[in-house]
């Protein structure tokens, strides 16, 4: 077996903590099938030859993107993240792996550089591979050949789930429990029907890759606990098959058998239901929730301001986040709902507080609001305002001015005039 002095490792900013005898892979307990050192005893041994091992340790850089690859690494313990971009300027965490994972293999093969950088999450240990030698290793071994391109169509795989995890996920509950699910798959284990996995990024990094904030982050995963999707252990959670229900899964709830027009009254059932349902939509407006807003507005809203202004769903939520007014208050009162088998038409009165031209004012006025019954509950494809009247301030009394005019004009009458 080759030592680790005689083979270079050039263009790496890691140090290793340590050095250590390698390992047979032959005897790794963390050999799994289909990883790509799962290979026949001949073809693993000859593998052995060709590298070496080195640890590192937690938040440890291994390679920077750009870099002129000469070194693929494949990983024997330990996770390690790789990211996209420039950490000064802006960042995309691509993901995050484990053991068996083969680090920088496309451009190895290809001659090129790095696409990402790599650094560790824990403790690691590695075996680098050096260019030549690993292209000698693939030419002599026509089962290596095919793992690597197994290897390959793995990162494809894991670049489309990127791209239908952000592009397809209606909301930030599907965004979010798809990548839990992403990272249980690749990093995790089975365990009684679930998965168990190590939560190694930050609620931070969880939301720069589902386009979120880490406030939305932190109150979605206390949801998922709160609904058993998720449940903490030891510092590792694990990820339950019902958090499929997450991507919207779950199974829809029946039908109203009733499909004919029924109005109801102030008192009934149906009204107290909506307003719960406009309650959590004031809220969300409120408090700036974004998750809250996106469990009420359906992906087809479209809203019919009051001044004539119609915006969707997506620019709702923009103005939510990026809005400068943070006066905003909005309070909403159902006074009817017409339901028409799995649609409902809600009317009510409204008071919005903003700010105004020049001071806060009360904008009062009814609405109007079209819901569909969806699998997680009613969500609102249509919304028309009416304002009524604005209320501002009580306008303060003129003081009266003492100041002379600067000239006066006589007021003559028929009185005034004297005989010629």
């Amino acid at each position: 077996m080759a030592d680790v002095e005689q083979i270079p490792v050039p263009h790496t900013r890691h140090r290793p903590s340590s050095r250590q005898t390698p390992v047979g892979c032959a005897a790794c307990s963390n050999r799994r099938p289909g990883w790509f050192c799962s290979l026949g005893s001949s073809v693993l041994a000859d593998l052995e030859l060709a590298t070496s091992t080195i640890s590192l340790p937690a938040q440890a850089p291994l390679f920077t993107q750009g870099d002129d690859a000469r070194c693929l690494y494949l990983i024997c313990s330990g996770y390690v993240k790789l990211t996209a971009g420039n950490s000064k300027e802006r960042e995309m965490i691509v993901r995050v792996a484990g053991p068996g994972s083969m680090l920088g293999l496309y451009a190895v093969l290809s001659h090129g550089v790095y696409e990402v950088s790599a650094e560790s999450l824990t403790s690691a240990q590695l075996r680098p591979v050096e260019r030549d030698r690993f292209q000698n290793f693939l030419r002599a071994h026509k089962e290596a050949q095919m793992r690597a391109v197994q290897c390959i169509c793995q990162e494809y795989r894991f670049a489309l789930q990127d791209a239908c995890r952000i592009a397809l996920a209606e909301t930030v509950a599907g965004r979010l429990g798809r990548l839990l699910i992403e990272l249980a798959h690749q990093i995790g284990e089975r365990v009684n029907g679930g998965f168990r996995f190590p939560l190694l990024l930050t609620h931070e990094e969880m939301a720069s890759m589902t386009c979120t904030t880490r406030e939305t982050v932190t109150r979605t995963l206390g949801q998922f606990r709160k609904d058993n999707w998720i449940s903490i252990e030891d510092a590792i959670p694990a990820l339950l098959l019902s958090c499929y229900a997450v991507c919207g899964q779950a199974p829809a709830p029946p039908a109203s058998p009733h499909t004919a027009s029924t109005a109801t009254t102030t008192d009934s059932p149906e009204v107290r239901e909506f307003q719960k349902v406009e309650d959590g939509w004031s809220n969300s407006i409120n408090v700036r929730d974004q998750y809250g807003l996106e469990l009420v507005l359906s992906p087809l809203f479209v809203d019919i301001s009051a001044m004539g202004n119609i915006t969707t769903r997506n620019q709702q939520l923009a103005q939510l986040i990026n809005g400068e007014d943070k006066t905003v208050h909005l309070d909403q009162r159902v006074i009817t709902v017409r339901m028409l088998g799995d649609v409902a038409i809600a009317n009510g009165t409204y008071v919005l507080h903003h700010k105004g031209a020049t001071s806060q004012v009360d904008e009062k006025g009814i609405f109007t609001h079209v819901f569909q019954r969806l699998r997680s509950g009613w969500v609102c494809v249509n919304s028309q305002r009416t304002v009524l009247r604005e209320d501002g301030p009580a306008n303060k009394t003129r003081k009266k001015s003492d100041a002379e005019m600067p000239f006066h004009i006589p007021l003559f009458s028929k009185g005034d005039k004297t005989n010629q």
